[in-house]
């Protein structure tokens, strides 16, 4: 805590860690944003792999789960990010400010939110660190002036290749120390991912986001504060 009058030193400082999606907004980013893109890019085929994917009743989404869960990968996602094959690097990022501000800001979490600002205003150094998407992010971070790590799109000579270069799921809790970079403050994780128990395990104050009630085994055993989210 800081000394009433006393400069705040940057070793001091303390860092909040966000998940994004499903913590900061009731989304599937990544989903999201390809559809969206779908949608602008005006590309048929990758309109339909993106619905035949995502669709409850779509033969095809339980499929690729069968086989992902095989396989251990998620193929689902891997469908989904194909469909940006060729597309420039420049056009993406815009597609993406503009998915943030029409799409991101109808469904934000309130109550997350409202704790983001909290960390600003006492001087947290605030990070996204999300299995999402760089473009998404990197506008999200922007929207909310807020520093972010994430899983990396790869980008050959200013296209997209449909793979990631970087996938950070699973292995959030690996990049803690590059996150909090030099702050020896209180480290404060807030997040509703099953993949990031390991995460909020190495949280001074660990915060877990829970839906309607919903429990994840995976956070068992893990002593957190929780918000509850209805919708």
């Amino acid at each position: 805590m800081m000394t009433q009058g006393r400069r705040m030193m940057p070793s001091e400082r303390a860092v909040a860690i966000f998940d994004v999606c499903g913590t900061l907004y009731d989304a599937n980013t990544t989903a999201g944003f390809v559809t969206y893109v779908a949608e602008r890019s005006e590309r048929r085929f990758a309109a339909l792999s993106t619905a035949a994917t995502l669709s409850r009743l779509s033969p095809l989404r339980y499929g690729l789960r069968v086989v992902g869960l095989v396989l251990r990968r998620d193929l689902g996602r891997a469908v989904l990010l194909h469909t940006l094959r060729g597309l420039p690097e420049s056009r993406l990022d815009m597609w993406a400010r503009e998915y943030v501000a029409e799409r991101l800001s109808l469904v934000q979490i309130a109550e997350t939110h409202a704790c983001l600002r909290a960390a600003q205003q006492q001087g947290d150094r605030v990070v996204l660190v999300s299995n999402s998407i760089d473009p998404v992010v990197r506008a999200i971070a922007a929207r909310l002036n807020t520093d972010y790590v994430s899983s990396r799109l790869e980008i050959v000579d200013g296209r997209a290749t449909g793979r990631l270069a970087q996938d950070l799921t699973g292995i959030k809790h690996e990049l803690v120390e590059h996150v909090r970079q030099g702050c020896a403050g209180r480290l404060t994780v807030i997040s509703d991912n099953a993949s990031d128990a390991q995460l909020l395990a190495l949280a001074d104050r660990p915060v877990i986001v829970r839906h309607r009630g919903k429990r994840h085994p995976a956070h068992a055993g893990i002593e957190a504060e929780f918000i509850h989210v209805d919708r």
